[in-house]
């Protein structure tokens, strides 16, 4: 076990400077290397109570210390999780009790002497992940960490009805000492002598060998990270842009918490979030805890993080739970065929990475004879996409017309005129 241990934390000081979340890290390099020193002990601090001839336990506990990783109360199933897990229990070296006596007699003394090595029997683990429960031996001296087998294959589809899935781990185990023991009891005793009785408190004394078990447990439930994180472009809705600036907007539906988000484009980062700060704390048995606060850092670029889960089956192909972040960002291209990276890592260095490709073209006029190339340009925005058309023609002042309704209008006013005439003509005959 303590090979185990160091090269676990040969392997936490070699590769911390390389994860994503460095509290996270500092914690799991911590909390696996006090992993020894929590068995058999009271690193804990698990109640202390008064010995007694019937319970000479002074304290007997155990305890599921932390997940290596955790954040919070969650861990990931992609991260191999272990458990650090304490045990202890003491009982003094001798004990003397007086017994209860009665009226007619003082009640005596036990005494238990010459203890023995406190002993841990019977210790299990059992934890339950989605649909199966699994269980395994544990020893007084370990293993520590425990390390546990979490099967995407033993998820249900109510497991991710929820943004995490539950851990649940019990760990139960007996702590047993034996002693010897002298007991002397005084009892009331009445001898007869014929017409008189003598009593008195007479003494009676036992002596052998008991032995003492207590029980020990603990339950704790954990989170744990499962399933896809997916991510839904808003704009552009369509693979074709404009050339120039436009707003690059993204949904993630996460099933895991960024630690950081990266749009990259050509090789080069154009914009990134941080969305969690974190803090270290210490937890009961000495171990470092670690918290998370939302409070996004950008850089050219806004982020923003929904207030509740939703399941968007329409969107996505997993139909879970999922916590939607929008994240936008600011974007000059030139013409051309381009891809644009988006780098998710979770908070346990877990990437969920994708690429987009874009055609980027230039504004070109059409009918460029007819219009004389005006052109304009629309860009994209979260109802429309960008788009170029020809421009309307510039209003002109409409041509006169009046010269030719005259021209028109004066054979009518001919005709009209020689019709008049003759109908005189007609009247005056």
């Amino acid at each position: 076990m303590q090979l185990q241990r160091i090269f676990l934390l040969s392997f936490f000081a070699c590769g911390s400077v390389a994860f994503a979340v460095p509290e996270a890290w500092e914690a799991a390099s911590h909390n696996t290397g006090i992993s020894g020193s929590l068995l058999g002990s009271n690193r804990c601090g698990f109640e202390v109570k008064a010995a007694t001839e019937g319970d000479p336990f002074s304290y007997a506990g155990m305890r599921t210390v932390s997940l290596v990783p955790q954040i919070d109360n969650v861990t990931s199933d992609l991260s191999h999780p272990q458990l650090v897990w304490s045990w202890g229990a003491d009982a003094p070296p001798s004990i003397k009790s007086a017994l209860p006596g009665s009226t007619e007699c003082p009640g005596g003394e036990v005494e238990l002497f010459n203890r023995s090595a406190i002993s841990f029997s019977e210790g299990k683990i059992a934890y339950r992940f989605g649909k199966e429960e699994k269980e395994s031996i544990l020893s007084a001296t370990g293993p520590n960490p425990f390390q546990l087998v979490l099967n995407a294959s033993d998820l249900r589809e109510s497991d991710y009805a929820e943004l995490y899935a539950n851990l649940t781990i019990k760990l139960s185990a007996k702590a047993g000492v034996s002693y010897s023991f002298r007991k002397r009891e005084l009892y009331r005793k009445c001898d007869y002598f014929g017409n008189f009785t003598v009593c008195y408190c007479a003494e009676k004394f036992t002596a052998g060998k008991r032995n003492y078990e207590n029980a020990m447990g603990d339950i704790r439930n954990y989170s744990v990270e499962i399933g896809p994180v997916r991510e839904f472009w808003i704009n552009p809705p369509l693979q074709k842009r404009l050339e120039g600036n436009a707003k690059g907007k993204v949904l993630f539906f996460a099933r895991r918490m960024p630690s950081r988000i990266t749009a990259i484009v050509g090789a080069v980062e154009i914009a990134s979030a941080i969305p969690f700060e974190f803090e270290l704390s210490n937890g009961s048995c000495g171990e470092k805890l670690v918290r998370s606060f939302y409070s996004p850092k950008t850089d050219n670029a806004a982020l923003n993080k929904s207030n509740g889960t939703l399941s968007p089956f329409q969107l996505v192909e997993k139909n879970a739970s999922y916590l939607p972040f929008y994240f936008e960002f600011s974007w000059e291209e030139s013409a051309g065929k381009k891809e644009v990276a988006l780098e998710y890592e979770d908070w346990f260095s877990n990437a969920q990475n994708s690429t987009r490709d874009f055609s980027v073209r230039s504004p070109q006029p059409f009918f460029a004879n007819e219009s004389g190339g005006a052109l304009a340009i629309r860009p994209g925005d979260d109802l429309s996409s960008p788009a170029a058309y020809p421009a309307p023609i510039r209003s002109r002042k409409p041509p006169d017309i009046f010269p030719l309704a005259s021209l028109l209008a004066l054979p009518l006013a001919l005709g009209s005129l020689g019709l008049l005439r003759i109908i005189g003509k007609i009247a005056r005959q």
